[in-house]
């Protein structure tokens, strides 16, 4: 209130000079510029005095421009207000003082879907974040490390590109056949940032290729030139770049398939050393490809993935095999186990692509229960794995309401038996609850589960 009761002119100097006593929890410099923050955004005409004040003193290196911009951002302000503040913030100057603030300003016209007036501004922006890009000055903290998206989505160089991104999405949006295109100058901007030399660029890339989807089903021919080519950089920064931008962001899609195949293979020895969540990630993407999007993946993808891999890829390999099946209409489990995968499991009991490991077998047994038709089959081939123990499974789980009991009564009742000489004591209860949804079976077999199931200290319920 007080701020708002002068005009910006006569309490300048104040706000200019004004550095707190240095005590602690008293009025501090921070503290005031928060205050001329939430001045900004309750009253945008104070705000456009106050910011007129500064550029015509020339105070671009201001710490008041922040404050000033970040509360004009929360505003609400008109499509004129827009207008004006565009035209603010286009001096040069100001970028080089506060590109930060300049990009994230810009960012706020087009995020969470636009302001309703974005397209009429898209130009004015455009050109003041090409020239806030070419001002920028690279960091040299940002030339190296594993974490690219996050470093940025918060520097200057990234935040501008997501502007650009973006953009670039609400212009084509509902754009079909011939329209659906990406400008020309579009083309200039982005090739300016895959071939910037700089930090910037490098943080700019895994952006590009977090968006590597988008930008492929928007313009293949680009992407193909530009993008493509980042996921199999003989420059380690370069594919590091891109494959973390794709890591985190990314997703695939019919198209791109054929174009990333190659560099998904080459990069299994490349990428053996990333982050942990990363290479999980990268393995997640790989048998979805296995899934999805090849029709025998035993022939180059599973040979290529376990002899330059590791067991920890195996092992998510498997887990995510289950989530699929899980997952999964009955049409499409019943086409994965007759194309491939039923072969694949009897491949791998024979040591087939690399030896079988225990932890992989109990994440391969989860599959069960979600195998439909393929149930039978899948029994058979799971009760000759020779686990001694499963400290922790969800197959009971699964089982006790799963209706492949009482469709397949026989292998039901086998899978039990093998079960219960090799589960925890807290899941016994499980056991006895699948045993009493069995139909009738044979004496013989009965038997065994009754005595597979006191092994396994299951109390018979009384008659």
């Amino acid at each position: 209130e007080e701020l708002h009761a002068q005009a910006p002119s006569a309490q300048l100097e104040d706000l200019l000079a004004f550095a707190g006593r240095g005590r602690f929890n008293g009025p501090s410099r921070d503290g005031l510029l928060a205050t001329v923050r939430e001045a900004s955004k309750q009253n945008a005409e104070w705000a456009f005095t106050l910011a007129q004040e500064l550029a015509g003193r020339s105070l671009w290196q201001s710490d008041v421009w922040p404050a000033l911009l970040r509360g004009m951002q929360d505003a609400g302000l008109s499509v004129d207000d827009w207008r004006r503040l565009l035209d603010l913030i286009s001096e040069s100057s100001l970028q080089s003082a506060h590109p930060h603030d300049v990009a994230n300003f810009l960012n706020s016209l087009v995020k969470d879907g636009g302001k309703p007036f974005a397209l009429e501004l898209l130009d004015q922006a455009n050109a003041v974040a090409l020239s806030t890009w070419q001002l920028l000055t690279p960091s040299a903290q940002d030339a190296d490390g594993d974490d690219w998206v996050s470093r940025a989505i918060n520097r200057p160089a990234g935040i501008i590109v997501e502007f650009w991104i973006t953009g670039l999405s609400l212009l084509t949006h509902g754009n079909t056949g011939a329209e659906r295109i990406m400008p020309v100058n579009y083309h200039q901007w982005l090739t300016l940032v895959v071939e910037d030399t700089s930090p910037n660029g490098g943080l700019g890339r895994s952006l590009l290729a977090s968006q590597t989807a988008f930008l492929f089903g928007l313009d293949e021919g680009w992407t193909r030139r530009y993008v493509i080519p980042l996921f199999s950089a003989s420059d380690s920064k370069r594919f590091a770049q891109a494959w973390d931008g794709f890591l985190v962001w990314g997703r695939l899609s019919p198209g791109l398939v054929d174009a990333l195949l190659p560099a998904f293979v080459a990069a299994i020895p490349r990428l053996a050393n990333d982050l942990e969540d990363r290479r999980r990630r990268f393995v997640e993407f790989y048998t979805a490809l296995t899934a999805f999007d090849v029709s025998d993946p035993t022939q180059q993808l599973l040979p290529a993935l376990f002899q330059q891999g590791v067991l920890e890829d195996r092992i998510v390999f498997a887990s995510q095999i289950g989530h699929i099946l899980r997952q999964s209409q009955p049409t499409t489990k019943e086409q994965l186990w007759k194309g491939w995968l039923h072969r694949y499991w009897q491949a791998r009991m024979q040591g087939v692509f690399a030896a079988l490991d225990v932890a992989e077998m109990k994440k391969m047994l989860e599959w069960v229960p979600y195998l439909g038709n393929a149930f039978p089959d899948a029994v058979a081939l799971a009760t000759r794995f020779p686990l001694p123990r499963l400290e922790q499974t969800h197959v009971l789980y699964e089982m006790r309401t799963s209706e492949l009991v009482t469709r397949f009564p026989t292998q039901a009742a086998e899978f039990l038996i093998y079960l219960a000489d090799r589960i925890s004591s807290y899941q016994t209860a499980d056991l006895g609850t699948i045993s009493e949804r069995l139909p009738v079976i044979s004496a013989e077999l009965r038997l065994r589960v009754d005595e597979a199931l006191a092994r396994a200290g299951v109390q018979k319920p009384q008659q």
